[in-house]
């Protein structure tokens, strides 16, 4: 990730916020004491706090335009969109096998343009990335990762028997 954004961001706070503090600070402490218009009334220091409070949610809210969220997301999440494009994808390949040909010259593709023409939408988290194994006329083997998430997803058709699994 690129953090430069997020040091600027740091910059303007710490050239900025410093002072507006002070001067809201110098605000609450002169709306604290005494009117001089009318010396038996105090002037209302919860309308300072809550001025005080809205300028620096104010404040908040402009530098978060600056600066970018540190983190990109919680890996599940991404392993969760890598694991249901594999699922969308063998739906794909079954279609795909079903109209390739006659009976006995159908096969398996392992071109993700031919499978697009099935579902359309396996394109649409780019972080998604197919590697394509061996794929014939007996069967397929693709794997699915996404680029910030941790796990790979693993799928094959006949699917494997035995302590490896299908995934």
């Amino acid at each position: 990730m690129n953090w430069q954004p997020f040091k600027e961001a740091w910059a303007l706070g710490v050239i900025f916020v410093p002072p507006v503090v002070l001067s809201f600070a110098a605000v609450r402490n002169l709306v604290g004491r005494r009117s001089k218009t009318k010396p038996g009334r105090r002037r209302r220091p919860v309308r300072a706090a809550i001025e005080l409070f809205a300028a620096a949610a104010w404040l908040f809210v402009l530098l978060a335009n600056f600066a970018p969220f540190p983190f990109e997301g919680h890996p599940r999440a991404y392993d969760a969109s890598a694991e249901a494009a594999g699922y969308n994808t063998r739906f794909a390949q079954e279609a795909c096998y079903q109209h390739s040909g006659p009976e006995g010259a159908r096969r398996y593709t392992d071109n993700l343009a031919d499978l697009l023409t099935w579902d359309k939408n396996l394109t649409d988290d780019p972080g998604v990335t197919f590697v394509f194994g061996a794929c014939n006329a007996s069967g397929y083997t693709f794997t699915t990762t996404h680029r910030h998430g941790k796990r790979a997803f693993r799928f094959q058709y006949p699917e494997a028997t035995g302590a490896a699994g299908a995934r």
